[in-house]
Order: structure tokens, then sequence, then C-alpha cells
């Protein structure tokens, strides 16, 4: 693997980590709508509708739609987590501050300065240890 392509992988997961987030924050307001359809478990009681209520066609709508939603969010996480894997393979052999670098710059998405403030290095001390993790990383 290139340099740029564990640039890539991490960058991927954290593009990932990010939907993922998003993608829950929405099926939970998906699932406060379905509760605020009418508080009845309509797969359960038999209702009298009227022509044009609705209200279990809603319903039914809205549980597809969550079904939809979470299948989503199982498969992003899946591969978010192969992803996660082959990351954890490639940074094995890494020195616990050069681990901590690629952890601080690329999945926790801190600037150089940052994380050189963080662990107390200098700014060309955090460039020539994440430079050397990546070169690391792409021998394996």
């Amino acid at each position: 693997m290139t340099t740029e392509e564990i640039k890539k992988l991490l960058q991927n997961i954290c593009s990932k980590k990010s939907r993922l987030k998003a993608l829950q924050s929405y099926i939970d307001e998906q699932r406060a709508l379905v509760e605020g359809v009418g508080g009845v478990d309509y797969s359960k009681v038999r209702v009298k509708s009227s022509p044009g209520n609705g209200t279990e066609e809603r319903y039914t709508k809205y549980m597809d739609r969550l079904r939809q939603l979470q299948d989503r969010f199982d498969k992003l996480f899946d591969s978010m987590c192969e992803e996660e894997d082959r990351l954890n393979k490639l940074m094995e052999k890494l020195s616990p501050t050069e681990y901590e670098v690629i952890l601080n710059r690329y999945l926790r998405g801190l600037s150089r300065y940052e994380t050189a403030k963080l662990m107390g290095y200098s700014d060309d001390g955090i460039k020539s240890a994440q430079k050397r993790a990546l070169k690391k990383m792409s021998r394996i």
C-alpha cells in the first residue's frame, strides 16, 4: 500500500464515521415521527380507519423507511469496520508516539499544531513522526 492509499483509507474511515453519526441522528428523528403518528402499534392493533385517514398506511411507510435506513446504517458500519481492521493491521508496528500522531491527525482530525501542543512536541517533530509512521505503514 502506498502512502497516498493509506491517507485515503484514513480519510474514508473518518468520512464513514461522520456519515454514520448523521445517519443515526436521522434514524432517531424518524423513530420519533413513527411514535408521533398516533402512538399506536398498528402492527398489533386493528384500527378502523375512515377513508382518506391513512394513519395505518403512514405508519407502514415510516416503518419501511426505518428498515431501509437501518439497513443502510448496518452496511456502512460493516464497511467501516472492515477498513478499521485493515488500518489496525497497518498500525501494529508503529511506536506509541507514531500511533498517537496518526490517531490525532487523521482519526481525530486535529491539525499538526494541535497535535504538537497535545503531545508536547514541536510542529516539526509531529511532521517527522507522521511521515515515519506513514512510511512504516506503507511497507507492511
